[in-house]
């Protein structure tokens, strides 16, 4: 009888390399070739941690925000420039006053993470549904002004001058407890796409970053808000920096 004949495309040849690739990621029977990772990872958002120019032969490391739907997320960002001064933070009905440069911010509020990035306040309340959950930012009041002026001889007003945007997120920072970095979060590598609109994108700039195989995460715009702090942060052992009220 005649042998019958199987036709081979370029569909089985796909499958072919495919398995090929994951026998060599199983086995690491090639030592000599780097095997492809075909895993695909979703998109994370960004954010920069110091000034950087446009330079697409190199990576920084910036922290990684996720998408979480269960997770309760607060952000307050900071808008103006030299930004300076105290305002009263409102978080689920407790009023605290706040400087501004906070470099790190602690809470008597039990489950609630708060990290201190560059011009952004994130506040996790973790995987609940508590409709009393809220965040909230006012001016401080011209007698909690005079309260903390009288603590700095040489200040005329401590009123926070700038604008803030308080909203609900659903990207949330991935929480790193053994970080070496300055944040206890998760950091990625990621690499410039395109060049920036300026000349360069400074700290506390947010991007989205798309996973690109060998490249990692590659960024392909930033989004830059008019922020800087003026002559940087308080350190997180300033004796006033934070006042339950």
């Amino acid at each position: 009888m005649p042998e019958d004949f199987v036709e081979y495309n370029s569909d089985q040849d796909r499958r072919i390399v495919r398995a090929v690739r994951g026998y060599e990621q199983l086995t690491g029977s090639n030592a000599q070739v780097k095997p492809r990772s075909n895993a695909y990872l979703p998109p994370v958002r960004l954010i920069c941690m110091e000034d950087r120019e446009y330079d697409s032969r190199t990576t920084q490391r910036c922290p990684v925000f996720i998408l979480d739907e269960a997770r309760t997320v607060y952000t307050v960002e900071q808008v103006g420039s030299a930004l300076a001064g105290y305002l009263a933070l409102i978080v689920n009905g407790s009023r605290y006053l706040v400087e501004c440069r906070r470099e790190t911010i602690v809470l008597p509020i039990p489950g609630l993470r708060v990290t201190v990035f560059p011009g952004l306040w994130e506040f996790d309340f973790g995987e609940r549904t508590d409709p009393n959950i809220s965040v909230e930012v006012e001016s401080i009041t011209e007698d909690e002004d005079t309260s903390l002026c009288e603590l700095f001889d040489d200040e005329d007003s401590v009123i926070f001058s700038g604008a803030v945007i308080v909203r609900q997120e659903m990207w949330v920072s991935v929480e790193d407890r053994d970080s070496l970095d300055d944040l206890l979060v998760e950091y990625t590598s990621v690499r410039d796409c395109i060049p920036y609109q300026t000349s360069s994108v400074p700290a506390g700039a947010i991007g989205i970053g798309h996973w690109m195989w060998d490249a990692g995460y590659i960024a392909g715009a930033w989004q830059c808000r008019t922020f800087s702090q003026a002559n940087g942060y308080v350190q997180a052992d300033d004796p006033v920096a934070l006042e339950a009220v």
